[in-house]
C-alpha cells in the first residue's frame, strides 16, 4: 500500500465524525418542539394555541377528516332545521285554533250570543298550548344534548383536541376551548366547500 492510498483510507474513514449531520442527530433532539408533539399526538395538546396549530396543519390537509366534519355539521343543522320547523307548526296550530275561535265568536255575536266572557275550554286550551310547547321545548332540548354527546364522540374518534384527550384543565375552560376548536373546524369546513 503507498502513502497516498493509505491516506486516502484514512480520510475516507474519518469522513463520518466531521460535521456532516445524519438523520440519527436530528431525531435525537431531547426537546422536541410543541409542534412535533401536535402533530403526531393530538390526546397530549392542553394549550388552545397547540389545538388550533394542529387543526390548521393536520386536520385541514386531512380530506377525509373534513369530510366527516362537513357531515357531522350537516347532520346538526338538519337536526335544527326539524326542530324550528316542529316548533313553528306547533305555534301555527295555535294561532289557528285562535282564529277559529275569533271567527266562532263573531258569528255567534252576529247571531245575537255572548262572547264577552272567555268559556273555561279557552283558557284551558292556552294553559294546554303552553304544555304542550314545553314539553316539545324539554324533548328538543334532551335531544340536542344527545346529539352534543353523539358528536363529542365523534369528535374524539376523528382525533381532534380537547375531544380526544381528559384534559386536566378546568370545566369551564374546557368548553371554552372546545367552542374555540368547533368554530376552527366550521371555518375549515366553511372554505373548502
Amino acid at each position: 500500500m503507498s502513502g497516498a492510498d493509505g491516506q486516502e483510507l484514512q480520510n475516507d474513514q474519518s469522513a463520518p465524525h466531521e460535521s456532516t449531520p445524519t438523520t440519527q442527530d436530528a431525531t435525537a433532539d431531547p426537546s422536541p418542539s410543541s409542534a412535533d408533539v401536535t402533530s403526531t399526538n393530538p390526546a397530549a395538546i392542553v394549550s388552545l394555541a397547540d389545538a388550533l396549530r394542529y387543526i390548521n396543519e393536520r386536520v385541514r390537509s386531512d380530506t377525509t377528516t373534513v369530510a366527516r366534519i362537513r357531515k357531522l355539521r350537516k347532520h346538526q343543522d338538519d337536526h335544527e332545521v326539524q326542530w324550528y320547523a316542529g316548533r313553528e307548526e306547533l305555534v301555527e296550530k295555535y294561532k289557528q285554533r285562535r282564529e277559529n275561535r275569533t271567527k266562532v265568536a263573531s258569528l255567534l255575536s252576529n247571531a245575537g250570543g255572548n262572547t264577552a266572557v272567555p268559556t273555561p275550554s279557552e283558557a284551558q286550551d292556552v294553559a294546554e298550548e303552553l304544555e304542550e310547547l314545553q314539553q316539545y321545548d324539554r324533548k328538543v332540548y334532551n335531544a340536542s344534548l344527545a346529539l352534543v354527546m353523539s358528536m363529542s364522540r365523534e369528535l374524539a374518534a376523528l382525533q381532534i383536541p380537547f375531544f380526544c384527550n381528559d384534559s386536566s384543565t378546568d370545566r369551564a375552560d374546557l368548553l371554552q376551548c372546545r367552542a374555540l376548536v368547533i368554530e376552527a373546524l366550521e371555518s375549515i369546513s366553511n372554505d373548502e366547500q
